[in-house]
């Protein structure tokens, strides 16, 4: 059997374990089970504001919402069902989408693992993600070189200031800051998610990481990031990803908050197959 079957086999086995819960483009309260299959390229990728060049499959159609015109995500409520069964697309190579990124990512650009996010910062399951199974990621596969993390953004039309959310921390990205700015903008979601214009509120956690506070304030009072955050969302759609939080792992499209010892299963599996 195809070595890249094998492994889609795996996740999907560990996958049907669990309840996938997601943001979708229907209700804030939907739980997402979208599904497919992407396969990656991965090039040579550099520190921060690096660029990620990857290379990704068009996604089953009977799994996964066809896309809709770029920058724009329909609201279809209800369109998502709460189950644990998730259905798997194999990769499809032949039609593939170019995809650039501009930002940085976490880890050893050698790592065997590529774990790409697409994420929504008012979605409170990609804040779960965030919050309770990312750091520990990052402490037993980021910081060990097994699992290289790439965030990119696809904020939900349903949520008032995530878009902007995604542009300031795109903004202290430009001063070398932009996981950290991602990390307090999850932890803080409470505060500035209930305010009318919340730029006060992210030159705030700009300051609390020390960056340049009138330099942030221009990029985000200017949307100088805003072709950033939707380049990543009209990649996700021509994906037909609309719902967060989604990832594709090595090739493979995975979607929801999944609890950490699923995705510690599925990493193990992926690093014993890669030897």
């Amino acid at each position: 059997m195809n070595k890249y079957f094998k492994l889609l086999a795996i996740v999907s086995v560990l996958l049907a374990m669990v309840i996938l819960n997601g943001c979708d483009s229907g209700s804030l309260e939907d739980v997402s089970k979208e599904g497919g299959a992407a396969v990656l390229k991965d090039d040579t990728v550099n520190a921060e504001d690096a660029s990620l060049e990857t290379e990704v499959s068009d996604v089953n159609e009977n799994v996964v919402a066809e896309p809709t015109e770029p920058g724009k995500v329909e609201d279809s409520a209800n369109s998502a069902k709460d189950s644990g069964e998730v259905d798997k697309a194999q990769p499809t190579p032949d039609k593939p989408v170019a995809m650039v990124i501009t930002e940085g990512f976490l880890g050893s650009k050698d790592a065997p693992i590529t774990l790409v996010e697409y994420s929504d910062y008012e979605c409170p399951y990609c804040g779960k993600f965030a919050t309770e199974t990312l750091p520990l990621i990052k402490k037993n596969y980021v910081n060990t070189g097994k699992v290289k993390y790439v965030f990119k953004d696809l904020p939900l039309p349903f949520h008032k200031h995530a878009a902007l959310a995604a542009e300031a921390a795109r903004c202290a990205g430009k001063q070398g800051k932009f996981y950290e700015m991602h990390d307090e903008v999850f932890a803080s979601v409470a505060k500035w998610a209930k305010a009318d214009e919340p730029n006060d509120e992210f030159v705030e956690l700009a300051l609390k990481l020390s960056l340049n506070g009138d330099d942030f304030g221009k990029c985000l009072d200017d949307h100088e990031t805003k072709a950033i955050v939707d380049a990543s969302a009209r990649e996700a759609q021509e994906l037909g990803i609309n719902g967060t939080p989604s990832f594709v792992v090595n090739g493979y499209f995975v979607s929801g908050a999944l609890p950490y010892e699923t995705w510690q299963q599925i990493f193990d599996k992926l690093i014993e197959e890669s030897k």
